[in-house]
């Protein structure tokens, strides 16, 4: 074993909704029932997730998804109401990573990873969305993407026990795209089996698939891509870790 790479948000720490914590402000400010808010949202995420219709990029996307979710809800898909959506979607992307705490056990198990002589791999970027997102490196700001995932680990205190944060746009996509990790385990320069994939989501889970040992933390029920192993927290990942050779 070389390398241990973990995935970020859901897995060093608890994840929230940004997209409820959005709609959820978006109520307060206009009066709306958040359940009532939240139905419309998932019917227009629907609608353009099962169009299979192409974007540039993922903010493309969901301004797709926000121009349906205004029209339903009987407001002007116009640029005041989208440039409203957008504000808050920044405004809940800051509040809900970056106002985090670290999961238990987690500094121990980096520190004994580091003492063991293994490489620590920050390797974040999932989305379900994935293959329709022609993803353009340009239009995902990589650099800012890179930037607010080293913020993120500055806050969880974790910084200095990560060799190197790899945001997925780096090898132009996300995961679970099979393609990502085969092209992570080449830049790193070691073989799949030699590579431990940490994270909280089935996507991944799907490092499996090119012979990445993987190891969840949390439940694993109705995923496609079943993990080798199952923790609840990183003392049982630990243990997990040090049994492998």
């Amino acid at each position: 074993m070389k390398v241990v790479v973990l995935d970020l948000d859901g897995t060093l720490y608890k994840k929230k909704s940004v997209v409820l914590e959005m709609l959820s402000n978006f109520c307060k400010k206009r009066g709306y029932e958040l359940s009532k808010i939240e139905t419309e949202y998932k019917k227009a995420y629907n609608i353009i997730k099962q169009s299979k219709k192409q974007h540039p990029s993922i903010k493309d996307f969901f301004s797709e998804v926000d121009k349906i979710f205004l029209e339903n809800i009987g407001l002007n898909a116009n640029d005041e109401n989208l440039k409203e959506l957008d504000q808050l979607a920044d405004e809940a992307k800051i509040k809900v990573l970056l106002e985090i705490e670290p999961r238990s056990h987690l500094r121990n198990f980096l520190i004994n990873v580091k003492n063991r002589g293994l490489k620590t791999i920050v390797f974040s970027g999932s989305h379900d969305i994935h293959k329709q997102v022609e993803l353009e490196p340009e239009k995902e700001s990589f650099s800012e993407k890179l930037e607010f995932k080293i913020q993120q680990l500055e806050k969880l205190n974790l910084i200095d026990l990560i060799d190197e944060v790899i945001p997925t746009t780096k090898f132009g996509g996300y995961k679970p795209d099979l393609t990502i990790f085969k092209k992570l385990v080449e830049y790193l320069g070691c073989e799949p089996f030699e590579c431990i994939m940490i994270g909280d989501s089935d996507n991944d889970m799907a490092a499996k698939d090119i012979g990445m040992k993987t190891i969840l933390i949390g439940e694993g029920k109705g995923f496609k891509w079943h993990p080798q192993y199952v923790a609840n927290n990183f003392e049982e990942i630990d243990a997990i870790v040090r049994s492998m050779r």
